[in-house]
């Protein structure tokens, strides 16, 4: 666990993510550049609360206390956003939902596919994360807390998760778990702010000469496990997450940001959430404020026959 002369930092960082998928969710200029790296970067953030297997009693201790944190909420809010599907469609008259998919969805894929029906869309991310750590732990009682041989072994998986589709988003869960190791790797540094303004240019004119060279931003949708290009959809990310922790970093050294504890206290009841303000502040702003794109909720993942989102 992150020391708390440490925890400022994590939690701005935290803070950078949240309003960035917020935003990703809009249907702004920015989304492409967004959708790029955000949800790496939650993944990389939740490797920092990966702890040594030497912690926990035994391995059934480790995967209780990570189901109740992740996979409860899973199933829970899962059902919460179906059971709210399925009112607003009869409320609204459309269409109803197909139940008995949403459920298989829910409780067998556990994959954005199956949860693209109703406003639990984006809880693939909590399952996905619960796998990963698994691996994970797994992996570190293997090597015996190795942290190198850690990130050696997921690049591997995360290189094979593209070659299969599996039940239970375990081939989203390889991918990730790429990420997470690496802020499992980067928590056992304690570098210095030098190294920090250093990691700031550095990935700032890093970026700048990728998308010059480029000439684009390579598309990337972690949730179904997309990368346009996997070695520059890796460096890409890698290099905006640098920037990101490294500005973190500086910022929290000369900042308190105390408004952070409440965000990093709430930070995943207003992950789930988004979705719902976002449907809100959409019907909101086509009516009154004529669909300016900086409000409108993007079109995603599917649209239904009148071309609104099937989650709208």
């Amino acid at each position: 666990m992150p020391s708390e002369n440490r925890v400022v930092w994590i939690d701005l960082l935290k803070f950078f993510g949240l309003l960035f998928v917020i935003l990703g969710h809009i249907n702004s200029p920015a989304s492409q550049f967004i959708y790029s790296w955000h949800m790496p970067l939650f993944f990389f953030i939740s490797g920092f609360f990966v702890r040594n297997p030497s912690s926990f009693g035994d391995v059934v201790t480790f995967i209780k206390k990570d189901f109740n944190r992740l996979m409860v909420p899973y199933f829970f809010f899962s059902v919460v956003g179906l059971f709210a599907e399925v009112v607003k469609r009869k409320i609204l008259g459309r269409d109803s939902v197909d139940i008995f998919q949403s459920l298989i969805g829910i409780f067998y894929k556990m994959n954005i596919d199956g949860l693209s029906d109703h406003y639990g869309f984006i809880l693939w991310f909590l399952s996905a994360l619960f796998f990963a750590k698994l691996f994970l732990y797994f992996i570190l009682l293997i090597i015996k807390n190795n942290s190198l041989s850690a990130l050696v072994l997921s690049t591997l998986l995360f290189f094979s998760s593209f070659y299969f589709i599996s039940p239970f988003s375990l081939n989203i869960a390889c991918n990730a778990l790429f990420w997470l190791s690496l802020g499992y790797l980067l928590s056992r540094l304690d570098e210095s702010v030098d190294f920090y303004n250093f990691v700031l240019l550095a990935s700032l004119f890093f970026l700048i000469t990728i998308f010059s060279l480029s000439g684009r931003i390579p598309s990337l949708d972690m949730a179904r496990n997309y990368y346009e290009l996997q070695s520059l959809n890796v460096i890409w990310a890698l290099g905006v997450i640098a920037f990101l922790v490294s500005g973190s970093k500086l910022l929290s050294s000369h900042f308190n940001f105390k408004f952070l504890k409440i965000i990093s206290k709430y930070f995943l009841l207003i992950f789930i959430f988004h979705p719902y303000s976002n449907n809100v502040a959409y019907l909101i702003v086509m009516k009154y404020f004529d669909g300016q794109w900086f409000y409108v909720t993007i079109q995603h993942p599917a649209k239904d026959d009148s071309g609104n989102s099937s989650w709208l």
